[in-house]
């Protein structure tokens, strides 16, 4: 029950970056703050996000760890950690080149 309400609100927080939480493939431990999620992908508009000119033919994480400092959430960060990371990118037809979404770099310097 914990697992998936934690897969959901993952997802909530994730989803725009990754795909295929399963909550078979979850493993936590709310003590130390360890969150742990195998075998996701990369989506393609996550890649985009980047404004980079290459597409995303194939991506795979085997593993994304979360280090949640719960005692101090306000105060302190909280770590991703990303381990076998696979991508084939392709390049992008210089035609579809589109500039940095500036809006969205400058919601991340908040």
């Amino acid at each position: 029950m914990l697992e998936k309400l934690l897969g959901e609100l993952l997802n909530r927080f994730l989803g725009d970056y990754v795909e295929g939480f399963d909550p078979n493939n979850l493993s936590l431990s709310l003590w130390s703050g360890e969150v742990s999620i195998d075998n996701v992908r990369l989506k393609k508009e996550a890649v985009k996000m980047l404004g980079l000119p290459v597409n995303v033919r194939y991506s795979f994480i085997r593993k994304l760890r979360l280090k949640i400092p719960w005692k101090s959430l306000s105060a302190s960060k909280t770590e991703v950690y990303l381990d076998g990371v696979y991508l084939i990118l392709s390049y992008q037809p210089e035609s579809d080149w589109q500039l940095r979404n500036d809006k969205l770099v400058e919601r991340r310097k908040r």
